[in-house]
């Protein structure tokens, strides 16, 4: 018999305090999320619930696609503050020996590659100045999302 895939389903199997055998299909997206049960008793048993739980993850994961890198990499989060996705004013400490300076810097986030690692580059306020150092860490995130784009077409 072929392995099929079980993402977005879990078993659950559970005999204390009441028994529950079942797969539950979980689908997690930003603008929501979908959660059904399909009991074995209801369904003729482990197997025949499996493919309804099967048959109901693929409708609907047509329904609720996933976004793309890319689409991810531009959505703006609750906590962004600066207003530019990826880019946010923070402090830099550099411990060198027993010391411990700190910077005020801005600090451009973002994964150039579809699936690489993220990257974080600092632009320092003292050196460069507030607006400089802004509009060097928006360019660099503006750069990284045109890479981003390039990796995922």
């Amino acid at each position: 018999m072929k392995a099929r895939s079980l993402r977005s389903i879990v078993r659950i199997d559970q005999d204390k305090p009441r028994s529950q055998h079942a797969w539950q299909v979980r689908i997690i997206r930003t603008d929501g999320s979908f959660t059904k049960l399909f009991s074995d008793s209801k369904y003729g048993g482990r197997k025949g619930a499996l493919a309804a739980a099967i048959k109901c993850r693929d409708a609907e994961l047509k329904k609720r696609p996933a976004k793309s890198s890319y689409e991810q990499a531009l959505q703006v989060k609750a906590n962004n503050t600066s207003g530019i996705v990826g880019v946010r004013r923070g402090v830099r400490k550099v411990r060198r020996g027993k010391k411990v300076w700190s910077y005020d810097v801005w600090v451009a986030t973002g994964t150039p590659v579809s699936g690489g690692p993220s990257k974080t580059r600092y632009f320092s306020i003292e050196a460069l100045g507030e607006k400089k150092a802004k509009a060097a860490a928006v360019a660099q995130r503006k750069e990284w999302e045109k890479s981003l784009l390039k990796s995922v077409c």
